[in-house]
């Protein structure tokens, strides 16, 4: 399977919004995956809730696609 990766430093709600807007950019045919710091547990709802694929530092991982 093939992603569009993006590494970022993730603090706050609002930079997974700019995150959202980015993927905008990416083909649509290809998902984003997302590399980041340790991410709270709001935050990683917040990536589940808006189905976010993200893999953190402290090895969190959330990867939703069809045969995956």
């Amino acid at each position: 399977m093939t992603f569009a990766l993006e590494v970022k430093h993730i603090h706050r709600k609002a930079s997974l919004m700019t995150v959202r807007e980015q993927m905008t950019h990416f083909p649509p045919d290809i998902p984003a995956l997302r590399v980041c710091n340790r991410l709270t547990s709001v935050l990683a709802k917040y990536c589940a809730d808006n189905q976010f694929n993200f893999i953190d530092t402290a090895g969190n991982a959330r990867i939703q696609m069809p045969g995956l």
